[in-house]
């Protein structure tokens, strides 16, 4: 029976024979199991970092969605009832699938890699004839209020708080700007957004024309994401905290979008710059792939991951056993390159368990993915590992959030 740090993830008596696992901020301390939907169960471990929701849909493109669901029914379950408090954290980014086929139960896991790139501002240094340096005042910047909101923005793991905080900072500057008359809340919207639009960069922080800039704003910003985001009422839509991967696409669109207009009206009405450079993902991504080239990835039950190694040496390699490896090139600024590998159940088996995936070339280690859990893979037929791989700008706006 397949196990993920003790809980069971395949089921003795052949019915929930699908389910996903998710990382929990922290470890569960007590151990329930709870009924959720019609056929599902969600369970936690004590001292265990992962919770796992089983059920029966064997459709492999529908699992993430459906035991995402599923697990969040179980949490609300366990905290209501007085069990245990808990939440997921990096759910888009790790995460772990099985269901039945043909041949037997396949489980997949996924990772993500994220390279930080810090490209520090640039310092200009002014000097006279004679060659001395001309000192120049530090910048004194006017303070205003929406600029708490931006920092709390930029400062949470939770998407949902981010948008509201970065929207909140919008709305006070606006509402400043263009004092809100006795007109209803869509009327002075409109009519301060036609203002803003009179000035291109307004309109241009949002990568559209002034004539489009109004309208845009109200379907896509407002009615998309920030009347579901702020009200929650039967009937009518809303976006319930740890929302679906859906609703997600559309706030982290509308966050991204209201940051960048936040940050021109910080430079345009308060003469404040946000300063760094940045790098171009498809550089990196470029690079990336020359270095994948050639490698393979490993699985063993070694559970420590030390970045100073320089060379295959460690014994691990030894008893570790290779995955058929392909790497598909990046399709998009947001994707990188995407490491695959696969490996049959009985090959996996002449290790028992497993905890740590690594891409190593021929050289050296490359990339790791340590399980914060011991997999016991007894009955898995079949094993996939999705490596997906991005790049992200340090000194740029937050644009990665946990839950």
């Amino acid at each position: 029976m397949a196990r993920l740090g003790g809980i069971s993830i395949t089921d003795p008596e052949g019915k929930l024979t699908s389910g996903a696992a998710f990382l929990l901020t922290r470890s569960s301390k007590v151990s329930e199991t709870v009924d959720v939907g019609a056929s599902g169960k969600v369970t936690v471990l004590a001292g265990n970092p992962y919770v796992v929701a089983c059920h029966v849909d064997n459709k492999p493109d529908d699992l993430y969605a459906r035991g995402f669901e599923l697990m969040q029914e179980g949490l609300d379950l366990l905290s209501v009832t007085g069990k245990e408090d808990l939440t997921l954290r990096d759910f888009s980014d790790e995460y772990i699938l099985w269901w039945l086929r043909e041949k037997g139960q396949a489980l997949r896991i996924t990772s993500t890699f994220t390279l930080t790139a810090d490209v520090p501002p640039v310092t200009l240094v002014l000097k006279n004839e004679s060659g001395e340096v001309i000192p120049s005042p530090p910048p004194r910047h006017q303070h205003h209020p929406a600029f708490r909101y931006h920092r709390l923005s930029q400062i949470t793991d939770d998407l949902h708080d981010a948008m509201r905080n970065i929207y909140l900072a919008f709305e006070l500057m606006l509402s400043d700007k263009y004092p809100k008359g006795k007109e209803n809340e869509n009327d002075w919207l409109r009519r301060s957004l036609g203002e803003l639009a009179k000035h291109p960069n307004f309109p241009a922080a949002l990568h559209k024309y002034p004539n489009e800039f109004v309208d845009y704003f109200m379907d896509h910003i407002y009615k998309g994401a920030r009347l579901p985001l702020f009200h929650a009422k039967v009937g009518r839509d809303y976006y319930p905290p740890q929302a679906a991967a859906d609703e997600r696409v559309i706030l982290h669109s509308a966050f991204e979008a209201v940051t960048r207009l936040v940050l021109r009206m910080f430079e345009d009405w308060y003469d404040v710059r946000r300063m760094g450079g940045a790098v171009f993902p498809k550089w990196v991504y470029e690079n990336m792939e020359k270095l994948f080239a050639g490698a393979k990835m490993f699985a063993s039950r070694h559970n420590v991951v030390d970045p100073s190694e320089k060379d295959l040496s460690h014994p691990r390699f030894k008893t570790a056993v290779a995955m058929e490896t392909r790497i598909t090139p990046h399709r998009s600024a947001e994707e990188g390159p995407l490491v695959t590998a696969e490996i049959d159940g009985l090959t996996l088996g002449s290790i028992g368990a497993v905890r740590l995936f690594e891409l190593v070339s021929s050289e050296a280690p490359l990339m790791a993915h340590l399980l914060e859990a011991e997999l016991d893979t007894d009955g898995i037929e079949w094993l996939e590992c999705h490596c997906k791989t991005r790049v992200t700008n340090a000194r740029q706006p937050k644009c990665l959030f946990k839950w």
